[in-house]
């Protein structure tokens, strides 16, 4: 978060410092002096005296519940749809985009290369596919308020390992493929594999009815192809999340 959202939310959420005189706890110093009325940090992480503290397990996490929380929750205004795998995301998101506008579905997207709200484009000048969580909940805040009746999400497994996307909400998990990729990030394809499976957790938690959790293992069903089939016979934590999908 920027201090200018320190000025609106009146909460810094600090990512990961714990030592008395790094960059984090400077930065906790100037949130304060800028009108935060509170830290949101890890549990064990020093903060400057007299500084209320939230302490979290996780503040990545923490960051988008509280970004979502000050947008009003709009995911939960919205029908959402997370686009995952190695290859074609980009496409496969803009495409669904164009559908469900082309059927008079007023729709918005968020990838790689744009940001389209009810037919409006914007580039994607951050330098990241999927954007920090108090982003990614200020611009779908953006389509509630356009008329947007459903977002589609191009999701990377970055995103979903760095809990990014956890306040998204999502109705539909989709996966164009999975190869192998970003071994760089993700030390082993195993873990790349447990990384992208991740969204279909967050599509079962959506706390709606149970046609949108059939409607999301539906989509996974429609998407299972040889790849979904290799993911099925990965180790159990994967293996449990694609066989029931």
């Amino acid at each position: 978060m920027t201090l200018a959202d320190v000025e609106r939310a009146g909460i810094l959420v600090q990512i990961g410092f714990q030592r008395r005189f790094d960059a984090g706890y400077r930065a906790a110093q100037e949130a304060v002096a800028a009108g935060a009325a509170a830290v949101a940090v890890q549990a064990d992480a020093q903060v400057p005296d007299g500084v209320a503290a939230l302490r979290v397990p996780s503040t990545r996490s923490a960051l988008g519940e509280l970004a979502a929380e000050l947008y009003g929750r709009p995911a939960r205004l919205l029908r959402v749809a997370g686009i995952t795998g190695t290859d074609g995301k980009t496409t496969t998101t803009h495409m669904a985009e164009h559908v469900l506008q082309a059927s008079g579905i007023v729709a918005g997207a968020m990838s790689t290369v744009a940001y389209s709200v009810a037919g409006r484009e914007s580039d994607n000048t951050s330098g990241q596919t999927t954007t920090e969580a108090h982003e990614i909940q200020a611009w779908l805040k953006q389509m509630v308020d356009a008329g947007v009746r459903a977002a589609v999400i191009e999701t990377t497994s970055h995103a979903l390992v760095q809990e990014r996307v956890n306040a998204c909400d999502f109705d539909v998990a989709a996966f164009t493929n999975v190869g192998h990729d970003h071994l760089d990030y993700h030390a082993t394809w195993e873990e790349y594999l447990e990384a992208k499976a991740r969204l279909i957790d967050l599509a079962s938690r959506r706390p709606l009815s149970s046609t949108v959790t059939t409607r999301a293992t539906s989509a996974c069903r429609a998407g299972r192809s040889h790849d979904a089939g290799r993911m099925a016979s990965r180790p159990p934590r994967i293996s449990t999340r694609w066989s029931s999908a």
